[in-house]
């Protein structure tokens, strides 16, 4: 059961965010103090936690890696696959190699396609106008453009709007 219950923390925390994360391994330190899952669970709680605590975004003006993210509600995996695919398509076409594109899980409903391996917020902003007409077509929906650093706050804190408001 230890072993479940800790599983399950790190899931709550991909799904819902740094507090809710904190709790969840906090009650498996607690409810399971003796087993090796609850010690394990105290020892994230006394070294990990500290580092994931802030929730404050970075100034981007100097970030060297950065990402374009496109955001979907309630999408099907296929529209999450096609979309995907069509970037990539876009990308070798274009001989971009250093880029590469996920599937990143935000919230339950909440879904990003993600442009890795952009060298500035600059770059990740205007990540459409890298491609001809046809492949700008192709791709054109509403994203945003965050810093490596920032996308991991983002990730954990599950900030979005704060981060979109504050651009």
């Amino acid at each position: 059961m230890p072993k479940f219950e800790l599983l399950k923390a790190y899931a709550i925390g991909r799904l819902y965010g740094f507090i809710k994360y904190k709790k969840a391994i906090n009650d498996v330190a607690v409810n399971y103090a003796n087993s090796a899952e609850g010690i394990q669970a105290q020892s994230i709680l006394d070294n990990a936690i500290k580092g994931l605590e802030t929730a404050s975004f970075e100034d981007e003006t100097t970030a060297t890696s950065a990402k374009a993210v496109f955001e979907f509600v309630n999408a099907t995996v296929e529209e999450l696959k096609t979309f995907k695919e069509t970037l990539e398509k876009a990308i070798d076409k274009m001989k971009y190699h250093n880029m590469y594109v996920s599937i990143d899980l935000y919230s339950p409903d909440k879904t990003f396609v993600v442009v890795h391996g952009l060298k500035s917020i600059e770059a990740a902003r205007g990540f459409p106008s890298f491609f001809e007409k046809p492949e700008q077509a192709e791709i054109s929906r509403s994203f945003f453009g965050i810093s490596t650093a920032n996308y991991r706050v983002l990730q954990i804190h599950k900030n979005l709007e704060s981060y979109l408001t504050n651009q």
